[in-house]
C-alpha cells in the first residue's frame, strides 16, 4: 500500500525489486526510499519517516453517556474543632485529637498518629483538624484544619492502546478534569496477546511491561493533578 515509505539516511540500501520501485515512484520517494514493510534490518541504520507516512493523531475518547448515580465514596472527611485553648506541643495535641476519634468511635493508627504529630508543628493553626475516613470508622489520615471541601479520586480506564485519568471531586461527583494518552505498553505489542507472549517468555519483560505502565499512569496522574494545581495527598481513591 505504500504507507510505510521511509527514507533510509544512513544505512544499507538493498535493490528494489518492480513492485516495490512502482510504489515508491507513487510516492516520490527518491533513491534512498524503501518500504519498511520489506526491509529486513541487519545492522543499525538511521531513517527518517516522511509526514504521509506517519500515522494521523489518535483521537481518545474522554466522554462517555454519564447518568443519574447515588454518591457513596469509599472515603469520607469528618471536622473537628479543636478546644479553645489547644496543646500547642504536637505530642500533647496528638493525644488529644486521639481522645476525639476514640470518643467518635473512630479507629487510628499509630502510625497514622505520628504522622500527623509530625507535621503538627508546622501547620500554624491549631484551631481544628479534619479526619479523613476509609469506610466508616478507620481514620487513614489526620489533617490540619478544615480541608473537608477538598476530596478528590482517580477514575482510570486502562485500555490496550489508549488511557484516560478522570479527576472526580468526592463531594459532589463531578468531573474535574482528565488527561488522556497512549498506553506505552505498545513498544511491548499492539495488542494483549503480544504482551503476554513477551512477559511469559523473560520475566525481565514481565517487571518492565509493570514498570512502563505504572510510569505512564504516574506521570498523566502528575500532569492533570498540575493542571488545577492540586497536591496529590488530597486524593484519597
Amino acid at each position: 500500500c505504500g504507507t510505510c515509505a521511509v527514507e533510509i539516511v544512513r544505512g544499507p540500501r538493498p535493490p528494489l525489486d518492480d513492485d516495490e520501485r512502482s510504489v515508491l515512484a507513487r510516492r516520490k520517494m527518491g533513491v534512498s526510499g524503501r518500504l519498511a514493510c520489506r526491509y529486513v534490518i541487519t545492522e543499525d541504520l538511521s531513517v527518517r519517516v516522511p509526514a504521509a507516512s506517519r500515522p494521523s493523531p489518535m483521537p481518545i475518547l474522554t466522554r462517555g453517556v454519564e447518568r443519574r448515580f447515588v454518591l457513596d465514596p469509599l472515603v469520607r472527611k469528618i471536622r473537628f474543632s479543636l478546644p479553645k485553648f489547644p496543646p500547642s506541643l504536637p505530642s500533647v495535641l496528638g493525644k488529644t485529637v486521639r481522645g476525639m476519634l476514640s470518643r467518635s468511635r473512630l479507629r487510628l493508627s499509630a502510625d497514622v498518629l505520628a504522622e500527623f504529630e509530625r507535621r503538627a508543628d508546622s501547620t500554624g493553626s491549631n484551631s481544628e483538624f479534619t479526619a479523613v475516613l476509609r469506610g466508616n470508622a478507620d481514620v487513614m489520615v489526620v489533617e490540619a484544619g478544615d480541608t473537608t471541601a477538598h476530596s478528590f479520586g482517580l477514575a482510570i480506564d486502562l485500555g490496550t492502546t489508549t488511557i484516560v485519568v478522570e479527576l472526580v471531586d468526592l463531594n459532589s461527583g463531578r468531573t474535574v478534569g482528565h488527561e488522556a494518552g497512549i498506553n506505552p505498553q505498545v513498544s511491548f505489542g499492539a495488542d494483549v496477546v503480544s504482551r503476554i507472549s513477551a512477559a511469559y517468555a523473560d520475566p525481565a519483560q514481565a517487571a518492565a511491561l509493570r514498570t512502563t505502565i505504572l510510569e505512564g499512569l504516574n506521570g498523566m496522574i502528575l500532569r492533570v493533578l498540575g493542571k488545577h494545581h492540586l497536591s496529590r495527598d488530597l486524593v484519597y481513591e
